[in-house]
């Protein structure tokens, strides 16, 4: 991994969630260094969303121009679901 990499998947790694959400919104970042938002987010809210759904909340939020708090709302509203989901036996989408 060359030293840039390394040095964007630190800073990232290294954000709350609130701040990792943000950043995604306002595209403060690489291409490149997209899992390693995911990953900041899924760090303390343990999340067990698959990174394409969380991908999913944060690509619907940038087009209903959500804020950070609120795709953070939409985050824990989504894997409650797929947490109630599994309980119940039903398989996500």
């Amino acid at each position: 991994m060359s030293q840039r990499v390394e040095s964007a998947a630190d800073r990232l790694k290294g954000l709350d969630p609130l701040a990792a959400i943000a950043a995604w919104l306002s595209r403060d970042f690489a291409h490149d260094e997209e899992r390693f938002l995911i990953a900041a987010i899924r760090r303390v809210l343990g999340l067990e969303l698959s990174d394409v759904e969380i991908k999913d909340v944060l690509y619907d939020s940038e087009d209903t121009e959500s804020d950070a708090l609120e795709t953070l709302r939409r985050l824990l509203v989504a894997d409650r679901g797929r947490a109630d989901a599994n309980q119940s036996g039903v398989k996500p989408r």
